[in-house]
């Protein structure tokens, strides 16, 4: 039988923050690959992109969706600044956009 070695609270905590960036950057690949659309190939495509984003968030402009140059955590922020919605619903809104693009192409 084996015994378990307690390093104390420090090392609980620094393993609990190692597996939440595993989890995140796990949720994130998945996310990339959501529907078969990954951001990379909306960034990669982001002038192609544009007008759909004008289409959804029209009150952006054209100037201000090319400065993001497909950048997504920049393109949430920035609904988020013109929009005044909460962070969290800003996400779901961007990621439902994905799913729809996916679903149209």
């Amino acid at each position: 039988m084996t015994s378990a070695v307690f390093h104390g609270p420090r090392h609980v905590q620094g393993t609990e923050r190692h597996l939440q960036g595993l989890i995140n950057r796990q949720l994130t690949d998945q996310q990339k690959t959501e529907d078969g659309m990954n951001w990379d190939h909306i960034e990669d495509n982001w002038k192609q992109f544009s007008g759909a984003i004008k289409e959804k968030w029209d009150k952006l402009t054209e100037q201000e969706i090319a400065e993001l140059k497909g950048k997504r955590e920049q393109l949430e922020a920035k609904i988020q600044q013109v929009y005044g919605h909460a962070k969290d619903q800003v996400k779901k809104d961007v990621d439902e956009w994905v799913r729809e693009l996916a679903r149209r192409i």
